[in-house]
Parts: structure tokens; sequence; C-alpha cells
């Protein structure tokens, strides 16, 4: 999102009422009836319309069916601008999304939650069946969620499990890029960053530990690591942290050698 939309977006999340189950659930159901239906949606964000008019349709449809929490973001949301229809559904299921990860996190399993939609993304990314099983749109959305639970449930939190299931809505290009962007915004939720380490042989906690409170200096607050153990590298150290990459490894170190020589 941008312009006028992320600025609607960040005023939402500023006035986020405490994290909650129910409350993300909601929000990730309202955001899902306003992109399945065009008409509703422009009608939502048509500055046309008075920022009144927009709030008491929102108010009409979503009140009756939403806690009071969710009703009221969902309100205040007609009162806003935004630079494209979709932005609007998009704002509400990130909210959402915030909403699961800081309840998850106020009981203590911020950091599983995190790890977990790493490892499960790993896994799609690794798995060519599991991946265009989960894009198959012959199949239903519901068949897809179940399969994503068949493969969580008793495995992982119910926060990841909540969040896997939401990644075949249709939302997004593929489930690998849904699962990238709720990595990132359960980062956000919590002040993080997220950094990707890939390393040619598994790293011990301590170097972890090392690593991740360097990184945490340099971007100015806590940062979470998702290690990925990869031969190919050799040797060393590959690390991207948002669009930020710094690249350790030994083949680059001999490239540059090489360079040098040749120079």
């Amino acid at each position: 999102m941008r312009g006028s939309s992320a600025e609607s977006y960040a005023r939402l999340l500023s006035a986020l009422p405490a994290g909650s189950d129910q409350l993300g659930d909601e929000l990730i159901a309202a955001a899902e009836v306003l992109r399945s239906s065009v008409a509703l949606r422009r009608a939502a964000t048509d500055t046309a319309s008075s920022t009144e008019v927009r709030k008491q349709l929102l108010t009409a449809l979503f009140g009756p069916k939403l806690g009071a929490d969710a009703a009221g973001v969902v309100a205040s949301s007609g009162e806003l601008r935004w630079a494209r229809s979709v932005d609007l559904p998009d704002a509400l299921e990130r909210l959402g999304v915030v909403a699961i990860v800081r309840a998850a996190d106020a009981a203590g399993e911020g950091d599983r939650v995190e790890s977990e939609l790493f490892t499960f993304g790993r896994a799609v990314a690794g798995n060519p069946e599991l991946r265009e099983a989960l894009a198959d749109e012959t199949r239903s959305v519901a068949d897809r969620q179940q399969l994503i639970s068949s493969l969580l449930e008793g495995k992982a939190s119910a926060a990841t499990v909540r969040l896997a299931r939401e990644t075949v809505t249709g939302a997004r290009r593929t489930v690998q890029v849904a699962i990238d962007e709720f990595i990132e915004v359960a980062a956000e939720a919590r002040d993080r960053r997220v950094a990707t380490v890939r390393t040619a042989s598994p790293i011990s906690a301590e170097q972890q530990e090392r690593l991740r409170a360097a990184l945490g200096r340099d971007a100015g607050r806590e940062v979470h690591l998702n290690v990925i153990v990869d031969p190919s590298l050799v040797g060393g150290l590959l690390v991207e942290i948002g669009d930020h990459i710094i690249d350790g490894t030994v083949g680059t170190r001999l490239d540059d050698v090489r360079r040098r020589i040749a120079g």
C-alpha cells in the first residue's frame, strides 16, 4: 500500500484495540467479504460519497455480525481515504494478522508463530506437490484450508494454523508470497525486523545470538533470525534483512579475489 492507503492503514493500526483471536478472525472475515464484492468495496471507498455515508454503510453491513472492537475498526475504515478499493480489504486483513500475532505474543508464543510460519513457508517452497495442491483453483478454498489444517494442527500453534489457512484465500499471487508477507507483518506487530540467514552449515545458538545482537544494533530494533542451511554456499553467511543484503559467503570472497587478480 502506498500514499493515502498507507496513511489510512497506519491510522487504523495506531488505534487498533488490544490483540485477540476474535478480533483477528473477524477483521480477516470482513476483509474476505469486501474482497469478494467489487460493488461493495467501491461503495465503501468512493470519495464521491461522504465519510458519514461510507461509515454508515459499513456499520449497517458488519455491525450486527462482528464484535464491538472489529465493527469499530471496520466502520472507522470508511472515514479514511484509499488509493485503490482493494487496499481496504488488504488493510483489514493485515490488521487481523496483527491482532492474532499480538494475542499470541501476549500468551508468550510470538517467537513460535514467526518460526512456524517460516518453517511452513520452507515446506511449501520445497515440496512441488504441496505447492501445486495449495495453488489448485479447481479445489475450493475450504478444501485447501482443510489440507493446511491436516498438516499443521497438533504440530503448530493455533495462531499459526489460522494464518496459514488465510494464505490460500486468493488475495495474493501465491501461497509463498502470502506467507512471506505474514511473516513481515508478524515481525512488525512485535516491533521487530526479520533477517533470513543462509549458511553452509548449522550455526550454534551462541553464534545466532551474536549475529542477532549485531543486526539488531544496525537495525535499531530487535531482529528475528530465520536460518537456512544451504551447502551450496560452501562457507560463510548470506544475510537478507529487508532490502539489505550482507554477503559474506566464501564464493563471493573468492569472486572478489579473482576480480582483483584479473584487474
